[in-house]
């Protein structure tokens, strides 16, 4: 009993403290609450005069005559329902067309068909209709060409004709474009790669091979072959970081290339050691990249390589003619034998990155809208099957399917870039959209494929990509598996346009 009437007389106790707590902070707090209620009217009044100026702005706004809206916007479409497994055909090339809008999904600009309840809800810029390039008039012509300097390929056609900028001037005088090729430790690779390289028409004093490391057999490769050999001459902090030495020594060997071997050329061919090139791979260059690069600003690089060059180019394949000689546009960098512009390298020395470099140059801070330009069937092939991020399993599946040219009789001719220049390419996607059979299912693509009209057919295919919090296979990969294209939707990928081949037919 004692006990217990202690144990009530301490919780009395601590009541009258907890109470006599609480009356203290109710009574600092009302002495405190005068000055801040008197800085809360402070506020709200100066809140309100901000909201009526920025009322009275925007009606002025309003009633002020307006600029035409940009038709390049691109614009988000309200979110639709799952497409229907069917879809009409279109009447005509304009109900083909007409119904497209650009939409920004991501880092990439993505084209899709707008359902005509959502044109109902939304009118979008229509975008100026783009016009064909004409033809210039005889005369006009031979007066063009009277003034274009002469060149060491006048016999063929030189791409000095086409275009008038540095590397035209720089091809106009004889030179060829020169090749940087990255080695490390692989003497075997390095032997093939030169062999396969200077089998191209490329002088050897115009290859400069720039080696990693201190493996002394790639430095009596280069030797036999007579081409310029340097040791870039790193010590990397952390070697098990392949990505960071990879960057660092591609930073240094562009460094080196553009600054002081080359320093005269307009631009550098980038190459490594464990690719094999066709046999138009220099003239490829030369005639398309080189005056693409004049002609066109919103070329970022122009590349020998196609990710998605999974079809057989042979003499078999129906078409494979005007493939040989297609161009392709994406946003995408794809590497593996790129030309690489003094102009560019400008903008990239300074802030050149530490680690994953060709990731950063995929980024949109770097490429900045520009495009990257490549070839249908690829003018290089990847040799190695083992490597920093390569296995065997890898190279079986995403880099030898893919075929190449071994055609030594076919050359570009002076004006195929021209098929490369954004409203040219532009234009031909438009055409061949409208020409095309439209189907939303694979069910509708297999019959189109076997009993539909000839010619290309479109097929639509809407989709979310996994948004990364928990790992998943990837939502394209129901798309890529059967039409052979990489499961990474990004690769070779235009305003979210892909081009395939299904069934001996072009495919987008």
């Amino acid at each position: 009993n004692t006990q217990a009437l202690h144990l009530e007389r301490r919780a009395s106790y601590l009541q009258t403290l907890d109470g006599n707590a609480r009356r203290e902070m109710r009574s600092r707090s009302s002495s405190a609450a005068a000055p801040r209620r008197e800085g809360n009217r402070l506020v709200i009044g100066l809140l309100l005069c901000v909201v009526f100026g920025v009322g009275v702005q925007t009606g002025l706004y309003m009633v002020a005559p307006q600029d035409e809206p940009s038709p390049r916007v691109f614009a988000a479409p309200p979110p639709r329902p799952r497409r229907p497994k069917t879809t009409a055909k279109p009447t005509d090339a304009l109900e083909a067309t007409s119904d497209l809008v650009e939409t920004q999904a991501g880092p990439t600009p993505v084209l899709r068909r707008q359902e005509p309840a959502q044109q109902e809800q939304k009118q979008e810029p229509q975008e100026r209709p783009q016009q064909e390039p004409q033809a210039p008039l005889p005369q006009q012509q031979q007066k063009q060409d009277a003034q274009r300097p002469q060149s060491h390929l006048e016999e063929e056609g030189s791409p000095a004709r086409a275009s008038g900028g540095s590397f035209g001037a720089y091809l106009a005088s004889g030179r060829r474009l020169p090749v940087v090729m990255l080695a490390a430790n692989r003497p075997r690779a390095t032997r093939e790669a030169l062999t396969s390289l200077l089998g191209t028409g490329i002088s050897k004093s115009d290859v400069a091979v720039v080696q990693d490391g201190a493996d002394e057999a790639v430095r009596l490769v280069a030797s036999e072959f007579g081409v310029v050999w340097r040791p870039n001459g790193l010590v990397h902090r952390n070697r098990r970081d392949g990505a960071a030495v990879i960057a660092e020594s591609y930073g240094e060997a562009l460094r080196w290339a553009m600054e002081e071997q080359f320093r005269d050329a307009p631009g550098v061919v980038v190459v490594e050691d464990d690719l094999l090139f066709s046999p138009d791979f220099a003239d490829y260059f030369e005639q398309v990249g080189g005056p693409l690069l004049d002609a066109d600003e919103s070329v970022f690089v122009v590349s020998a390589w196609n990710d998605n060059g999974f079809f057989d180019a042979g003499a078999d394949d129906e078409g494979a003619a005007s493939y040989m000689r297609a161009l392709r546009r994406s946003a995408w960098f794809p590497g593996l034998g790129w030309l690489l512009s003094r102009r560019l390298w400008g903008e990239l020395r300074g802030k050149w990155p530490t680690t994953h470099w060709d990731h950063w140059l995929r980024s949109p801070k770097q490429h900045k809208g520009r495009e990257c330009v490549f070839p249908a069937v690829p003018r290089t092939f990847h040799a190695g099957k083992t490597g920093t991020f390569m296995d065997e399993w890898h190279d079986s599946r995403y880099f030898a399917p893919i075929k190449h040219n071994v055609d030594p009789a076919f050359r570009w001719r002076p004006t195929d870039f021209r098929a490369a220049v954004e409203d040219t390419y532009e234009a031909r996607l438009r055409r061949t959209l409208a020409a095309a059979n439209h189907v939303a299912s694979f069910d509708d693509l297999d019959r189109a494929a076997a009993k539909g009209p000839p010619g290309p057919i479109a097929f639509w295919y809407a989709w979310q990509p996994n948004d990364g919090t928990a790992w998943a296979p990837p939502a394209f990969v129901c798309l890529s598996e059967p039409l052979r294209l990489w499961h990474e939707y990004q690769r070779t990928v235009h305003v979210g346009l892909h081009e395939a081949r299904y069934r001996d037919r072009p495919l987008l």
